[in-house]
Protein backbone atom coordinates (compact mmCIF):
# COMPACT_ATOMS: atom_id res chain seq x y z
CA UNK A 1 0.00 0.00 0.00
CA UNK A 2 2.81 2.16 0.75
CA UNK A 3 4.39 1.59 -2.27
CA UNK A 4 1.11 2.55 -3.76
CA UNK A 5 0.66 5.84 -2.43
CA UNK A 6 4.08 7.02 -3.20
CA UNK A 7 4.00 6.15 -7.20
CA UNK A 8 0.21 7.84 -6.89
CA UNK A 9 2.35 10.66 -5.48
CA UNK A 10 4.75 10.97 -7.74
CA UNK A 11 2.55 10.88 -10.68
CA UNK A 12 0.90 13.70 -9.18
CA UNK A 13 3.87 15.91 -8.78
CA UNK A 14 4.91 15.09 -12.13
CA UNK A 15 2.06 16.31 -13.23
CA UNK A 16 0.90 19.33 -11.41
CA UNK A 17 4.35 20.05 -9.91
CA UNK A 18 5.34 22.73 -12.40
CA UNK A 19 1.61 24.38 -12.02
CA UNK A 20 2.20 24.64 -8.25
CA UNK A 21 5.28 26.05 -8.40
CA UNK A 22 4.06 28.45 -10.80
CA UNK A 23 1.23 29.22 -8.42
CA UNK A 24 3.28 29.71 -5.48
CA UNK A 25 5.64 31.76 -7.69
CA UNK A 26 2.85 34.13 -8.05
CA UNK A 27 1.68 34.70 -5.17
CA UNK A 28 5.22 35.37 -3.77
CA UNK A 29 5.68 38.07 -6.34
CA UNK A 30 2.03 39.18 -5.35
CA UNK A 31 3.19 40.07 -1.67
CA UNK A 32 6.59 41.48 -2.68
CA UNK A 33 4.69 44.26 -4.64
CA UNK A 34 2.26 44.55 -1.95
CA UNK A 35 4.84 45.55 0.31
CA UNK A 36 6.84 47.85 -2.16
CA UNK A 37 3.39 49.59 -2.49
CA UNK A 38 2.17 49.90 1.12
CA UNK A 39 5.59 51.15 1.81
CA UNK A 40 5.47 53.59 -1.27
CA UNK A 41 2.07 55.03 0.09
CA UNK A 42 3.07 55.17 3.71
CA UNK A 43 5.72 57.85 2.64
CA UNK A 44 3.67 59.91 0.43
CA UNK A 45 1.06 60.25 3.44
CA UNK A 46 3.89 61.23 6.10
CA UNK A 47 5.64 63.66 3.61
CA UNK A 48 1.76 65.03 3.17
CA UNK A 49 1.24 65.74 7.30
CA UNK A 50 4.75 66.81 7.49
CA UNK A 51 4.41 69.83 4.60
CA UNK A 52 0.90 70.42 4.79
CA UNK A 53 -0.09 74.18 6.12
CA UNK A 54 -1.11 74.15 9.49
CA UNK A 55 -3.64 76.02 10.73
CA UNK A 56 -1.98 77.62 13.81
CA UNK A 57 -4.29 80.00 15.94
CA UNK A 58 -3.64 84.00 16.70
CA UNK A 59 -1.78 84.83 19.51
CA UNK A 60 -4.33 86.48 21.69
CA UNK A 61 -3.40 89.98 23.63
CA UNK A 62 -4.64 90.62 26.58
CA UNK A 63 -6.48 94.16 26.61
CA UNK A 64 -5.96 94.47 30.31
CA UNK A 65 -2.27 94.55 30.14
CA UNK A 66 -2.58 98.69 30.19
CA UNK A 67 -4.19 98.89 32.95
CA UNK A 68 -1.97 96.60 34.87
CA UNK A 69 0.96 98.75 33.91
CA UNK A 70 -0.96 102.19 34.87
CA UNK A 71 -1.45 100.32 38.36
CA UNK A 72 2.37 100.05 38.82
CA UNK A 73 2.81 103.45 37.52
CA UNK A 74 -0.02 104.65 40.48
CA UNK A 75 1.48 102.44 43.25
CA UNK A 76 4.75 104.67 43.30
CA UNK A 77 7.35 101.82 43.58
CA UNK A 78 10.10 104.94 43.23
CA UNK A 79 9.08 107.48 44.88
CA UNK A 80 6.63 110.06 43.98
CA UNK A 81 8.12 113.01 41.81
CA UNK A 82 7.42 116.38 44.11
CA UNK A 83 5.13 118.81 42.10
CA UNK A 84 7.28 122.06 40.31
CA UNK A 85 6.99 125.21 42.19
CA UNK A 86 5.36 127.84 39.98
CA UNK A 87 7.76 130.83 40.51
CA UNK A 88 5.86 134.03 40.14
CA UNK A 89 7.45 137.36 39.05
CA UNK A 90 8.82 138.97 41.62
CA UNK A 91 8.08 142.76 42.05
CA UNK A 92 10.51 145.75 42.45
CA UNK A 93 10.21 147.09 46.01
CA UNK A 94 8.98 151.01 47.06
CA UNK A 95 10.67 151.10 49.99
CA UNK A 96 13.42 153.69 50.48
CA UNK A 97 16.08 151.30 50.10
CA UNK A 98 19.16 151.14 48.61
CA UNK A 99 21.26 148.12 48.14
CA UNK A 100 25.00 149.67 47.86
CA UNK A 101 26.83 146.06 46.78
CA UNK A 102 26.47 142.31 48.25
CA UNK A 103 29.19 140.69 50.04
CA UNK A 104 28.71 137.39 48.18
CA UNK A 105 29.72 133.71 49.56
CA UNK A 106 29.17 129.95 48.19
CA UNK A 107 28.89 128.95 52.34
CA UNK A 108 25.06 129.35 52.84
CA UNK A 109 23.97 132.23 55.63
CA UNK A 110 27.58 133.52 54.91
CA UNK A 111 26.48 136.22 52.12
CA UNK A 112 25.89 139.80 53.23
CA UNK A 113 24.06 143.26 51.90
CA UNK A 114 25.08 146.24 52.57
CA UNK A 115 22.16 148.28 52.44
CA UNK A 116 20.99 152.07 53.30
CA UNK A 117 17.81 152.75 54.75
CA UNK A 118 16.60 156.48 53.85
CA UNK A 119 19.25 158.98 55.50
CA UNK A 120 20.67 156.20 57.88
CA UNK A 121 24.28 154.84 57.34
CA UNK A 122 24.83 151.91 55.44
CA UNK A 123 24.96 148.61 57.51
CA UNK A 124 25.37 144.84 56.55
CA UNK A 125 22.37 142.47 56.97
CA UNK A 126 22.28 138.83 56.56
CA UNK A 127 19.50 136.44 54.96
CA UNK A 128 16.70 136.64 57.59
CA UNK A 129 17.48 140.11 60.10
CA UNK A 130 15.25 142.59 60.13
CA UNK A 131 16.30 145.98 58.02
CA UNK A 132 16.06 149.06 60.87
CA UNK A 133 13.38 151.24 60.01
CA UNK A 134 11.97 149.33 56.71
CA UNK A 135 9.33 147.05 57.69
CA UNK A 136 11.30 143.90 55.65
CA UNK A 137 13.57 141.58 56.67
CA UNK A 138 16.17 139.85 54.07
CA UNK A 139 14.66 136.57 52.27
CA UNK A 140 17.47 135.53 49.93
CA UNK A 141 20.84 137.26 48.91
CA UNK A 142 21.24 136.96 44.84
CA UNK A 143 24.55 138.13 42.70
CA UNK A 144 22.55 141.57 41.23
CA UNK A 145 19.81 141.45 43.88
CA UNK A 146 18.25 141.16 47.90
CA UNK A 147 14.80 139.35 48.07
CA UNK A 148 12.78 141.02 50.48
CA UNK A 149 9.98 139.49 52.90
CA UNK A 150 7.23 142.51 53.38
CA UNK A 151 4.59 140.98 55.24
CA UNK A 152 4.80 137.69 53.56
CA UNK A 153 5.01 139.08 50.02
CA UNK A 154 8.19 138.86 48.05
CA UNK A 155 9.90 142.05 46.67
CA UNK A 156 13.06 142.47 44.91
CA UNK A 157 16.08 145.40 45.88
CA UNK A 158 18.64 145.51 42.48
CA UNK A 159 21.86 146.73 43.24
CA UNK A 160 22.32 150.44 43.24
CA UNK A 161 24.64 150.21 39.66
CA UNK A 162 25.66 153.76 38.42
CA UNK A 163 24.63 154.76 35.16
CA UNK A 164 26.50 156.26 32.10
CA UNK A 165 25.10 159.66 33.33
CA UNK A 166 25.84 159.41 36.56
CA UNK A 167 29.65 158.57 35.75
CA UNK A 168 30.17 161.20 33.19
CA UNK A 169 31.17 163.46 35.48
CA UNK A 170 33.98 161.87 36.51
CA UNK A 171 35.07 160.39 33.73
CA UNK A 172 35.04 164.19 32.14
CA UNK A 173 37.68 165.21 35.11
CA UNK A 174 39.99 161.94 34.92
CA UNK A 175 40.08 162.80 31.27
CA UNK A 176 40.87 166.70 31.66
CA UNK A 177 43.58 165.45 34.50
CA UNK A 178 47.26 166.26 33.31
CA UNK A 179 50.05 165.24 35.80
CA UNK A 180 52.87 167.07 36.40
CA UNK A 181 56.77 166.44 35.39
CA UNK A 182 57.46 164.77 32.09
CA UNK A 183 58.12 161.71 33.53
CA UNK A 184 54.75 161.39 34.72
CA UNK A 185 53.35 161.86 31.29
CA UNK A 186 55.50 159.49 29.64
CA UNK A 187 53.52 156.75 32.15
CA UNK A 188 56.42 156.89 34.57
CA UNK A 189 55.95 157.35 38.20
CA UNK A 190 58.54 159.07 40.33
CA UNK A 191 58.46 158.89 44.41
CA UNK A 192 59.44 162.57 45.79
CA UNK A 193 62.64 160.73 47.37
CA UNK A 194 63.68 159.94 43.40
CA UNK A 195 63.38 163.53 42.48
CA UNK A 196 65.60 164.57 45.48
CA UNK A 197 67.88 162.68 44.12
CA UNK A 198 68.07 163.72 40.46
CA UNK A 199 67.93 166.99 41.60
CA UNK A 200 71.11 166.62 43.92
CA UNK A 201 72.67 164.78 41.02
CA UNK A 202 71.52 167.65 38.19
CA UNK A 203 74.72 169.36 37.46
CA UNK A 204 73.77 173.81 37.19
CA UNK A 205 74.39 174.70 34.12
CA UNK A 206 76.02 178.06 32.83
CA UNK A 207 74.06 180.38 30.11
CA UNK A 208 75.88 179.25 27.24
CA UNK A 209 74.20 175.33 27.89
CA UNK A 210 78.08 173.92 29.53
CA UNK A 211 77.58 172.70 32.90
CA UNK A 212 79.82 174.76 34.99
CA UNK A 213 82.19 173.40 38.38
CA UNK A 214 80.58 173.39 41.22
CA UNK A 215 82.57 175.55 43.75
CA UNK A 216 83.54 173.76 47.24
CA UNK A 217 83.04 176.26 50.15
CA UNK A 218 86.43 177.38 51.83
CA UNK A 219 86.35 175.96 55.39
CA UNK A 220 90.38 177.30 55.78
CA UNK A 221 89.01 179.93 58.39
CA UNK A 222 87.02 177.93 60.36
CA UNK A 223 89.58 174.72 60.39
CA UNK A 224 92.53 177.79 61.98
CA UNK A 225 90.03 179.34 64.61
CA UNK A 226 89.47 175.83 65.64
CA UNK A 227 93.15 175.14 66.32
CA UNK A 228 93.65 177.97 67.90
CA UNK A 229 90.97 177.15 70.38
CA UNK A 230 92.68 173.55 70.94
CA UNK A 231 95.71 175.56 71.61
CA UNK A 232 94.34 177.79 74.54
Amino acid sequence: MELLNTISNNRIWVRHGPLILKVAAALFLCLILASVTWDVYRQQQVRALNYAPQNIPPIQTKRDAGYQVNNIVKANLFGKIPPKKVERPVVKTTLNLKLQGILWDSREGMARAIITSGKKPAELYAVGQEIKGAGASIKEIRGTEVLLNRNGATESLPLNIKTAEELAPFVGSLANYEPAGTAQQAGQFQSPTNQRTQKQRARPRSANGEPSKVRRPNFSGLDKALRKMGEI
